[in-house]
């Protein structure tokens, strides 16, 4: 976003001016990406879990897996397992959430910032 402010610039040096220009932009940009995935997650029926996820990490940078799926079935009438896999395998899809390798069984936010939306 900075480089394209400048773009049609003679500038020689990023001043406040500049810089907040592309703040600005990217605030657009930033809020017309949170907007296509909360649409995303509504088409796909996952808004509700995505707000409990969301309740779950905040203020947290992972989540055991265990708690993870206790958010998600919190969120069903009668969660089964099968179900419950299934709504977090669907997150995972959309890059809401996303396990990292190795051998903990430890959830983290896909975009910390995009639950904070979700939330709002």
């Amino acid at each position: 976003m900075l480089w394209e402010t400048i773009g049609g610039s003679d500038a020689a040096i990023i001043d406040d001016s500049l810089v907040a220009a592309a703040a600005s932009a990217f605030a657009i940009e930033r809020d017309t990406y949170y907007e296509h995935r909360f649409d995303e997650l509504e088409r796909r029926d996952l808004l509700e879990v995505a707000q409990v996820v969301a309740d779950a990490f905040a203020g947290r940078s992972d989540v055991p897996q265990n708690e993870l799926n206790a958010a998600i079935g919190s969120t069903l009438a009668d969660p089964s397992t099968a179900e419950i896999l299934s709504f977090r395998d669907q997150l995972a899809l959309v890059g809401y959430v996303w396990k990292p390798p190795g051998t903990r069984p430890r959830w983290e936010a896909g975009i910390p910032s995009l639950m904070r939306y979700v939330c709002r």
